[in-house]
């Protein structure tokens, strides 16, 4: 358990009390206990590998929804071998939980409707607005979140993907 708070980035006490299911993890601490696993949110909230390779079309039915009290993610694409590329539908929600993540993979994002600021490493913050788009390169610690009281939604896209 401590080894595994360490790698997380958390306190061993957190980790208890997760195990314990006395707490819910935001999104963004939840990844960092899956990488400090050795896996991802995509593998650990998808039902693996789609089996239909030859597909070209992906239903909402079978997407996959992550939701914290912050946040809300559509995994839009499949986990395949053949698909390049992770694309999430969020939705951030006004609050204090979002975290700053490093990346391993480049992200872009198009804002579809709200503001949200963007902050990347020690750089001045940024306001985007419905229809900007933003890009970062792996690497580089990033974290948005919206303005006042609105909640934002946006298009996010990982490449590689983070699975």
């Amino acid at each position: 358990m401590r080894q595994l708070a360490k790698k997380a980035g958390v306190t061993v006490s957190y980790v208890s009390e997760l195990e314990a299911g006395s707490i819910s993890p935001t999104i963004a601490t939840l990844r960092k206990i899956l990488i400090a696993l050795s896996t991802d949110l995509g593998s650990f909230f998808t039902d693996g590998d789609s089996d239909d390779s030859a597909s070209y079309v992906f239903r909402k039915a079978k997407m996959r929804n992550v939701v914290d009290p912050y946040q809300r993610y559509t995994f839009v694409l499949p986990r395949r071998p053949d698909v390049h590329m992770e694309i999430l539908d969020e939705l951030n929600m006004p609050g204090e939980g979002h975290e700053f993540e490093t990346l391993t993979s480049d992200i872009a994002g198009y804002i579809l409707d709200g503001d949200l600021y963007i902050e990347v490493g020690n750089d001045e913050r940024v306001l985007l607005h419905t229809n900007d788009a933003f890009y970062v390169p792996a690497g580089r610690p990033i974290r948005g979140y919206p303005i006042k009281d609105k909640p934002v939604r946006l298009i996010t896209v990982y490449v590689p993907p983070r699975y």
